[in-house]
């Protein structure tokens, strides 16, 4: 995703085990989220599969940054 879009900070995604459909990012629960010491490929992930993701900052500062 940084290669792609270089102006986000890779300490700021937090991959999504799993998203409800008809739920917001920001009501996602905890126990949801990825923990960093965990692989991808430790995961139930399949090959071309979206990725769920949360960006937790800023794009529009940091985006000025770059």
């Amino acid at each position: 995703m940084c290669i792609r879009l270089p102006c986000l900070r890779r300490d700021k995604i937090v991959i999504v085990k799993k998203r409800y459909k008809g739920r917001a990012a920001r009501f996602t629960p905890s126990s949801m989220l990825l923990d960093d010491n965990v692989r991808i490929c430790e995961t139930d992930f399949k090959d071309g599969e979206d990725l769920p993701y949360i960006y937790m900052g800023d794009l529009d500062e940091e985006a000025w940054d770059f």
